[in-house]
């Protein structure tokens, strides 16, 4: 296989033709579970139950649909915030996870800056109805700030989806090979685009694969794959993109696999 200069230009860190194709030591303490519990509330600051029913309660009045979220107080957090006079302020978080996709679309939330800009209509209500909350249940400065960030542009579907993208490479391997078992791919990367990206040795199989009845035959299968791997039905969308090219491509950049 011909590695690209760029490729070569981090020849350390570039996949070697002797890896497993599919890298699949990379994930293998990866589970849909951890990454969601990562996500919730016991992951940060530990709150009171009654706290924490209080503010469920301030997110379904303001009708956000949430699956989970979590905050933490300066002393967790490592965000701050700029103030008058060059000064930097450590503040709270409260990163709220919303349960799909179009629920981030019908918040009009940009995935991307996550609410860091705290352009989102519903940031000052959360933030100040978070605030009364906390001071009723006694806490201090440390958990209070008119500056609270409130984060929001990440879905429950679209962790559980990377996850279950990651998790089940070995099976996605499987069924892209069985459409051009004389040459397998000699590396399968995942992307959290929802992307699979095989890179073949031969040009013409990659040619082959790429043919578009080919391409969307193999996305129906990897989707159908998906979908039977969601045994907790937590996405609404399935669907997959699957791109193959030829080692001339940045096999770095893919590597990354983001």
């Amino acid at each position: 296989m011909k590695f690209s200069d760029e490729s070569k230009s981090n020849e350390d860190n570039s996949p070697k033709k002797e890896h497993d194709p599919i890298w699949r030591d990379r994930y293998k303490d990866l589970t849909v579970e951890g990454a969601l519990k990562d996500l919730g509330p016991e992951a940060a600051s530990p709150l009171p139950t009654s706290a924490a029913s209080e503010i469920n309660n301030l997110l379904s009045d303001l009708k956000v649909r949430f699956a989970t979220w979590q905050f933490q107080d300066r002393e967790c957090s490592s965000s701050a915030v700029s103030l008058e006079e060059s000064t930097v302020e450590s503040v709270p978080t409260f990163n709220i996870v919303l349960e799909y996709e179009e629920d981030v679309d019908a918040e009009r939330l940009d995935r991307r800056d996550g609410n860091w800009s705290g352009k989102w209509p519903k940031t000052g209500p959360i933030r100040d109805g978070l605030n009364a909350i906390l001071s009723r249940h006694g806490f201090s400065a440390s958990h209070i700030s008119d500056n609270t960030l409130i984060f929001a542009g990440r879905s429950r579907e679209a962790v559980v989806f990377d996850c279950l993208g990651r998790i089940h490479k070995a099976d996605a391997y499987k069924i892209i090979s069985s459409y051009s078992k004389d040459d397998q791919p000699a590396f399968l990367f995942w992307s959290s685009l929802r992307t699979y990206t095989a890179v073949y040795d031969d040009r013409g199989t990659m040619k082959y694969v790429n043919k578009k009845a080919m391409t969307a035959a193999i996305e129906t299968d990897l989707q159908k794959m998906l979908k039977a791997k969601d045994e907790w039905d937590y996405c609404r969308d399935h669907s997959i993109k699957f791109e193959a090219g030829s080692g001339a491509m940045n096999l770095y950049y893919l590597s990354r696999e983001d």
